[in-house]
């Protein structure tokens, strides 16, 4: 992709490093740094119980980084890398490598192994404290307990008035109001594994029957239509509610109506469902503290106001749940079960049948930008993003081929939580771009021996990370190497990684990963079958070179998974037209590269790119694109902006 993007080849000029330019940039520069690491030989851990060990890290680079397994934890601190190690929950020993880099100096790797629980290591379990529970009839404070656990997940069963909360090791039970007179019982469940369960005793005191006596409440829904709301546009909702009572009030009587948010896991715990909480600070009640005189059944309308327009707020395609409720603030009123509850339910259903995936320079563009772009039914503009570019890399002193990356990448990967994460809670996949880095490893002239151990080290990266899969990119391998990882440069070589790299992610991530192609390279032409495989069995999206057109489909795969176009939008290459029957052509995709609204930014051709949005939202889906009003930024080398700004 560099050698058609004027801005980048400018770039690798001034001499900046990147996925592009990484060894250009070495190029530039008669000095090698030195890096040092101590100690350096092998680090073996224990299935658990582990000290954390300590790297002293000597180099004249400005800077130096690190990459772990995931089941390794490290802290960089001045020059000392601190690493600690997971227990080991699963029934065998595991291996991988810790890599230090620094500036132009040849990286350091360090095996790290971990040995196997022993068999004669049983599942383990125990709460604290497992003393007896009794709860007031109203309720009370809840209880917090501490779930401690060899095992990787554990599990909680409580009777149907208790209310079950689990973050972490913690433990968090409640109670609903008992307002019978009657006392009520039941016992706790904490299981894990094969250990043997932990039972506690709960109970509960009597009500006094008072308000059962007196008069019966219930909270109704005066909205127009069922509980249940699709959501198509970022407008707000308005719902209308009552709190009523069975007879006239004997004297007055006052309730508050609330958003009781922990009702959502009771609810799912009870009914095997998944909802997720509506954001609160998305919601606000008009009149909810209401009163109802004597003589009088029903109060006022309440009015609720739910916000649409949070990006990370609704979800396409997730269910949310607003769960209200009411609590006595004074008479006697018999507040009971559902009778009390109004559950309302959200889901934004965009159906998108051509999906947008966006490109990003990572060397110069902050990630985070993505988020600005949404159509006007709510749902954000860009399915998934590329971090575009990790590396492939030859060791030729260990004869070993493994994921490079540059300042930039690592930076994005290990605070992935604030750059990366807040995409994928808003709907937008995110894959890592791999592309050569002028050493002899390529994409496509790895044996098998090579691909296998290249696809394992991307599969632990997007493990740890928490990435969606990653894009290929057959470009920039230099060079000749002896190598057991080499091969001849061809086609089956190039569906052997795409294959290895689907196999090894499959069995890493417990959720969907995906693997792109850009048909360029030895990636421009029809790939042959692997391992009793079709190509288009894995690999799931396939983008043309700029000015190629609409991306080819490779044998066993569909056009949806292709895409209608490729458009360079700082030198204006492709055509934004193709929207206009891209679905009806059968097409899933449509591809952007270059692209960064940001002010600092060496993008040109800012106000073009947004009018090429709006182009194709107009020709993919028939809507408008909600004009951005924000920005994020980009610092420096391995330096970016958490903070959003507006234009």
């Amino acid at each position: 992709m560099k050698k058609r993007s004027l801005w980048m080849l400018l770039l690798a000029i001034a001499g900046f490093a990147g996925a592009f330019t990484s060894c250009k940039s070495d190029e530039g520069t008669n000095k090698i740094n030195t890096l040092d690491v101590m100690p350096s030989a092998t680090i073996q851990f224990k299935a658990s119980g582990n000290e954390p060990v300590v790297l002293t890290v000597k180099t004249d680079a400005e800077t130096w980084n690190f990459s772990v397994p995931e089941w390794i934890e490290g802290k960089k601190e001045m020059a000392t890398l601190t690493l600690s190690a997971k227990d080991n929950t699963t029934d065998g020993s595991r291996s991988g490598r810790i890599e230090i880099t620094a500036g132009t100096a040849q990286s350091v790797t360090i095996s790290v192994t971990q040995s196997k629980r022993a068999p004669e290591d049983p599942d383990a379990l125990s709460v604290d404290p497992s003393d007896d529970i009794t709860f007031q009839a109203a309720g009370g404070e809840p209880v917090v307990l501490t779930v401690k656990t060899n095992v990787e997940a554990w599990e909680c069963k409580a009777p149907e008035w208790v209310t079950v909360s689990k973050e972490g090791d913690k433990l968090t039970l409640g109670a609903q109001p008992n307002t019978t007179t009657d006392p009520r019982s039941g016992r706790i469940e904490v299981m894990a594994g094969k250990a043997q369960p932990v039972y506690i005793n709960v109970l509960q005191n009597a009500g006094d029957g008072m308000a059962e006596e007196e008069v019966k409440g219930s909270l109704v829904n005066a909205s127009e239509g069922d509980l249940s709301t699709t959501i198509t546009s970022i407008e707000p909702l308005k719902k209308s509610l009552r709190f009523e009572l069975a007879e006239a009030a004997a004297k007055t009587v006052g309730v508050e109506v609330v958003v009781d948010k922990d009702y959502v896991a009771e609810y799912n715990f009870i009914h095997k469902t998944s909802y997720v909480p509506y954001p609160a600070d998305e919601i606000s009640i008009e009149n909810g503290n209401v009163s109802i005189n004597p003589g009088e059944k029903r109060s006022g309308e309440i009015t609720v106001t739910i916000k649409t327009d949070n990006r990370e707020a609704l979800r396409n395609n997730v269910d949310y749940m607003l769960p209200l409720t009411v609590k006595a603030k004074s008479g006697k009123v018999a507040l009971t079960g559902d009778e009390s509850r109004v559950n309302y339910l959200f889901t934004r259903q965009c159906k998108k049948e051509v999906k947008n995936i966006l490109f990003f320079e990572v060397n110069s563009t902050n990630p985070l930008n993505a988020l600005e772009y949404r159509l006007a039914d709510g749902s954000m503009f860009f399915d998934a993003v590329v971090l575009f570019s990790a590396n492939i890399r030859w060791n030729g002193m260990t004869d070993e081929v493994y994921l490079h990356n540059n300042a930039n990448v690592q930076a994005l990967l290990s605070e992935s939580e604030v750059y990366l994460q807040p995409l994928r809670k808003a709907g937008i996949k995110v894959l890592l771009g791999l592309l050569g880095d002028h050493t002899p490893a390529g994409l496509c002239n790895l044996t098998d021996y090579g691909a296998k151990m290249y696809a394992k080290d991307v599969a632990n990266a997007i493990k740890q990370y928490k990435l969606d899969g990653v894009a290929l990119d057959d470009e920039y391998t230099e060079g000749s190497g002896s190598s057991a990882c080499f091969a001849g440069n061809s086609t089956t070589a190039a569906s052997r990684l795409a294959y290895e790299l689907k196999k090894a992610m499959k069995e890493k991530c417990e959720w969907e990963t995906s693997i792109c192609v850009y048909q360029y390279g030895t990636y421009s032409n029809s790939l042959p079958a692997y391992s009793g495989s079709q190509p288009g069995e894995f690999i799931d999206i396939a983008v043309a070179d700029y000015g190629a057109g609409a991306a080819f489909t490779y044998y066993g795969m569909l056009k949806d998974g292709c895409a209608a176009q490729s458009i360079e939008l700082n030198l204006n290459r492709g055509n934004v037209g193709a929207a206009y029957g891209a679905k009806e052509k059968g097409y899933g995709w449509f591809m952007w590269f270059a692209f960064d609204p940001s002010p600092t930014s060496d993008i040109e051709n800012k106000e073009g790119s947004v009018s090429a949005f709006k182009e194709a939202a107009d020709g993919l889906y028939g809507m408008k694109l909600v004009d951005p009003t924000g920005y994020y930024n980009k610092l420096g080398e391995g330096k970016y902006d958490p903070t959003r700004y507006e234009f």
